[in-house]
């Protein structure tokens, strides 16, 4: 097994579930990360690489059997430009089709959020890709494109894997800073919050790439959604993390004043945002006032795909870890 972003998120919790099950992986690891990933993971094989060098790309792959693609240039980056993301999430995995196709079968680690708002809740797999959609989403779904092309076209065998809002330990980004702002009283809950979210754990998500390479017959060629077990509205959410951290959970603020508020932060360039109000934009915004939740029945059935962690056992388990606080049982 090759796995790309092998030091990111998802990539490491991969690498181990992956040999935890016996199979042989090597790495694809960038430069800057070689030492540490090779301290924590000994007996991996490690290979220095990066998705804009096609030549390290075809290297890494030469006698592998499939290729678990989770590297990508993440939705946290707020400083990246649309150029940053294409170069890495579009052109990087156009790289990486290139150098499996023939060769190696692809688990390509997409995400929900090229589907944008969804149009119908649950939203399935069937749902087109949606219009407004930040530089990372718009990002992922071109990459998934090129993904879904080469599938079509024939040469290359695989699957897509689309998670829903990720989380869980190891994770760097997003969640964090919402840790941070409601541990530090800073968090508020624009309008009721009764918009539901659908969180999943990265353990959960894991368990399907390990699904598809276990039988890849069963997903080979299509696109499957892969969220949590339950979806609840996003202040229920906020007031779990609470929880968690020992906070009092956030009050609420109208929503139109935090719109207001979120086109005058968006207007500023980033060192000169407030930094309690970095995580503030119109589209964050959106997933206080609208349901995102996903159908996972096609997984369930054509993977047996079934979701274990739910998000309150989820998230105490991981941020009362975090804070020093005793997990429930």
């Amino acid at each position: 097994m090759l796995v790309t972003g092998a030091s990111g998120f998802v990539g490491r919790h991969a690498v181990r579930r992956l040999l935890e099950d016996g199979h042989a992986v090597r790495a694809l690891v960038r430069p800057a990360s070689l030492a540490v990933f090779a301290r924590d993971f000994p007996t991996v094989e490690t290979r220095p690489g990066d998705l804009r060098q096609p030549a390290s790309l075809a290297e890494a792959c030469r006698g592998v059997d499939v290729v678990v693609h989770a590297a990508a240039l993440m939705a946290g980056a707020d400083w990246a430009s649309a150029a940053d993301y294409d170069g890495v999430n579009v052109a990087g995995t156009r790289h990486v089709v290139e150098a499996a196709r023939g060769r190696a079968y692809l688990v390509h680690v997409s995400t929900v959020g090229v589907l944008g708002r969804p149009r119908r809740i649950p939203a399935d797999e069937g749902q087109p890709y949606g219009g407004r959609l930040s530089r990372y989403e718009r990002s992922k779904r071109d990459g998934e494109i090129v993904v879904r092309a080469a599938l079509a076209e024939g040469g290359l065998r695989g699957t897509v894997l689309r998670p829903a809002q990720l989380y869980g330990p190891g994770m760097t980004y997003g969640w964090p800073d919402t840790e941070r702002a409601i541990r530090d009283g800073l968090a508020r809950i624009p309008g009721r919050g009764d918009a539901r979210l659908h969180a999943t754990h990265v353990a959960d998500v894991v368990e399907a790439i390990r699904l598809v390479v276990a039988e890849p017959e069963r997903a080979a060629q299509d696109v499957f959604n892969v969220a949590g077990p339950e979806a609840l509205p996003i202040r229920e959410v906020f007031g779990i993390i609470a929880d968690a951290v020992g906070a009092p959970r956030p009050g609420h603020v109208p929503y139109p004043a935090a719109l207001v508020l979120a086109l005058v932060v968006g207007a500023l360039p980033l060192a000169l945002r407030p930094p309690r109000l970095r995580l503030l934009d119109v589209h964050r915004l959106g997933f206080f006032r609208h349901h995102h939740v996903y159908d996972v029945s096609k997984a369930r059935r054509r993977l047996g795909y079934h979701p274990r962690i739910g998000i309150r056992e989820g998230l105490h388990g991981w941020l009362g870890a975090r804070s020093g606080a005793e997990a429930p049982a």
